[in-house]
C-alpha cells in the first residue's frame, strides 16, 4: 500500500499492543484490530493474528486461545460504545449508521470466523460484527418473507448476513454509489478513523487487569 493509503489504515485501527510502533511494519506482525472499510453493521472491525505472532503452531485451536482474551476485552469495549453511550446516535456517524441499517439498540456481537481472504498458514482473523435492533428486525422480515411461520418464531440471521454481504462486496468490487471512493467515503464522510479514536479510548480504560490477561494469552 503507498504512504496514503498506510495513513487511512492504521487510522482505523484501534487495537494493537501498546509496545507496537504505528507503522504497518509493526503493526502487521503483532494481534491489531481495526474498523473495516466497507462494514456489515456500524463498528464492525476485524481481528488480525499472524501466525508468527508468539507461536509456531497452525492449529486453529491456539489461535483461538490466543484470540479469546482479545475478543473478550472488544464485546466489553462495544458494550459501553455501542450499548451505554449508544455512540450510532451521535450527529456525527449517522450517515455511517444510515449506510449500514444500524439503529436502536445495541443487542450483541456476532463473532465470526468467515474471511475468504484469510490465508491459513499466515493469519487467524475474525470478524466482530455488532448486532443492533434493526438488524434483528430486518432478520425478522427477511425469515417470515421466505417461510409461512407464526410471528413469534425467529431466524432468517444467516440468510441476513449474506445479503449485507453481497451489498457490501459491491461497495468492494464496482465502488459506492457517487462520485467518492469508498476510502474517501469511510474518512470523510462515515468517520471511520473518528470511530476508532472512541474505541480505543475506551480499550485503553479496559486494561490493567484485563490488558494482563491479553498478554498472558499471547504468550
Amino acid at each position: 500500500m503507498n504512504k496514503e493509503e498506510e495513513k487511512y489504515f492504521l487510522d482505523r485501527v484501534w487495537y494493537k499492543p501498546a509496545e507496537v510502533k504505528n507503522d504497518w511494519a509493526s503493526v502487521s506482525k503483532s494481534p491489531y484490530i481495526f474498523l473495516t472499510n466497507a462494514p456489515l453493521t456500524f463498528g464492525h472491525s476485524q481481528l488480525v493474528i499472524p501466525i508468527d505472532y508468539m507461536t509456531n503452531s497452525v492449529n486453529e485451536s491456539t489461535f483461538f486461545s490466543t484470540a479469546s482474551p482479545i475478543i473478550t476485552i472488544t464485546l466489553k469495549v462495544f458494550n459501553d460504545v455501542f450499548g451505554k453511550k449508544k455512540i450510532h446516535f451521535k450527529a456525527a456517524f449517522q450517515k455511517l449508521a444510515m449506510d449500514t441499517y444500524s439503529y436502536g439498540k445495541y443487542l450483541k456481537t456476532l463473532v465470526l470466523r468467515t474471511s475468504a481472504s484469510e490465508k491459513p498458514d499466515r493469519e487467524f482473523k475474525v470478524h466482530l460484527v455488532p448486532y443492533f435492533q434493526s438488524n434483528q428486525v430486518e432478520c425478522h422480515k427477511r425469515f417470515h418473507s421466505h417461510h409461512k411461520a407464526p410471528p413469534h418464531k425467529h431466524g432468517g440471521m444467516i440468510g441476513w448476513l449474506g445479503e449485507r454481504e453481497t451489498q457490501v462486496d459491491k461497495w468492494l468490487v464496482d465502488g459506492f454509489p457517487g462520485s467518492l471512493s469508498l476510502d474517501q467515503i469511510g474518512r470523510d464522510v462515515w468517520k471511520l478513523p473518528a470511530l476508532a479514536k472512541q474505541l480505543k479510548r475506551v480499550w485503553t480504560r479496559q486494561q490493567g487487569t484485563e490488558g494482563d490477561a491479553v498478554n498472558r494469552g499471547t504468550n
